[in-house]
């Protein structure tokens, strides 16, 4: 009978961080009398809604203490990766001439080419997030 390696706490942690989103939640309660707060399980129930609806883009929770934008923040360096996999596609697959990104509206905001492949009209632009907007 052979033994399994027994898995150390690097690679325990080596998987949780290929199971998390490459994204933390972000709420912005805007106004200078926003005093809107939520529990820590609301977070959680946001952050497992988000992950459940990726198409999803934010949401406004409204509270009786004011309104909270709620959406997904990534962190510096995802632009550079996002455009990496971009990258691969038409390296992998040269047949790939586009991948349209959509608007909100359904028209196509930008597209990716093998000469630019950015997720961004801009490749200087910041990543976007709702700080942004």
């Amino acid at each position: 009978m052979t033994k399994m390696p027994k898995q150390t706490a690097i690679d325990r942690l080596r998987q949780q961080a290929l199971t998390r989103p490459p994204w933390q939640l972000l709420m912005i309660g805007m106004g200078e009398n926003n005093h809107a707060a939520v529990s820590a399980e609301t977070t959680r129930a946001l952050t497992r809604l988000l992950d459940y609806l990726p198409g999803l883009s934010g949401m406004t929770l409204q509270t009786a203490d004011g309104d909270l934008i709620v959406s997904r923040d990534f962190p510096s360096g995802e632009a550079e990766i996002i455009d990496g996999l971009i990258a691969s596609v038409f390296k992998n697959d040269p047949h790939v001439t586009g991948i349209a990104f959509p608007a909100s509206d359904g028209r196509a905001a930008h597209v990716a080419t093998a000469d630019r492949p950015h997720f961004l009209a801009d490749k200087d632009e910041r990543f976007v997030s709702s700080r942004d907007a």
